[in-house]
């Protein structure tokens, strides 16, 4: 597993969300699953803290040529990265 250098932040969920709807969405604590319900989520929760002002963290992971990971791994490789973040 390789995190690739460029991390972007930002204060968009919704971009982020439409950036990545080609993708499947593995895990997470939100209780919508659709592009549009968790952005209604995230703005709710970025309404509450209007001192962060770029609330949005993106971290592109790539694994080695010809590597493939199951769901289940890429959910405990995400679990990993987002508790070392705490």
């Amino acid at each position: 597993m390789k995190a690739m250098r460029k991390v972007s932040r930002g204060s968009s969920f919704r971009g982020v969300l439409d950036y990545n709807r080609k993708n499947k969405l593995i895990g997470g604590n939100m209780f919508s699953r659709s592009i549009r319900g968790l952005a209604t989520e995230f703005g709710m929760l970025r309404r509450r803290r209007p001192d962060i002002v770029k609330p949005v963290w993106h971290q592109a992971l790539r694994l080695p040529k010809g590597e493939q990971q199951s769901e289940a791994q890429w959910l405990s490789i995400v679990q990993s990265i987002c508790t070392d973040l705490v």
